[in-house]
């Protein structure tokens, strides 16, 4: 029997928003660092092999946070990062940011919030997705990244409706999919 691989994303936990600095410099609040150490205890029960990153601190903070619980080591990978958009102002009013992140996934082509499109974020985080495959042999992999991308790439894989994906997704969101079929095995919405 073929034993499928499992790959389990995370959305980073809470960050502590500055909107004085870009979003990729983000840290985590105090309370995203003990929400991912919580992360960590409930990922155990999947007995995960390997666990990758986004480097953004946000991200990295809340690897290395479920990689101490787990016992495992973090590998920082770029292309793990956040859709790009480090030249967009910061967006007071969330209902304005939510505006803009649709019309990323209603216009995928284009370059309509940032310097990157849906598509080419997706395609360079699904590439990154297979490379991290490829490197471990590990049956569960970990990868913690970022909403928007996060979002772009299940959306595509499991033919669920973007916006309503990225909805539903809060800090410490976790997605599981079987690798070999996109198949949709658990989504968890975190908080």
């Amino acid at each position: 029997m073929t034993v499928r691989r499992r790959l389990i994303l995370v959305r980073h936990a809470q960050p502590a928003i500055d909107p004085e600095t870009p979003a990729r410099t983000w840290r985590l609040t105090p309370a995203g660092r003990a929400a991912a150490l919580e992360i960590g205890r409930r990922l155990s029960t999947r007995r995960p092999g390997a666990c990758y990153s986004s480097p953004e601190p946000r991200a990295a903070e809340t690897a290395s946070a479920i990689a101490s619980v787990l016992g495992l080591a973090v590998v920082p990978v770029e292309g793990l990062h956040e859709h790009r958009r480090e030249r967009v102002p910061f967006f007071p009013d969330p209902a304005d940011f939510r505006a803009a992140v649709f019309r990323v996934f209603d216009e995928p082509a284009d370059r309509v919030f940032g310097e990157e499109s849906a598509d080419e974020a997706r395609t360079r985080f699904s590439v990154t997705l297979d490379d991290v495959m490829a490197a471990t042999d590990a049956e569960v992999v970990v990868a913690v990244t970022h909403g928007t991308v996060l979002t772009l790439w299940v959306a595509d894989r499991t033919g669920m409706d973007p916006r309503e994906l990225w909805s539903s997704l809060g800090f410490g969101a976790r997605v599981m999919v079987e690798w070999e079929t996109g198949r949709l095995l658990e989504l968890e919405p975190g908080g």
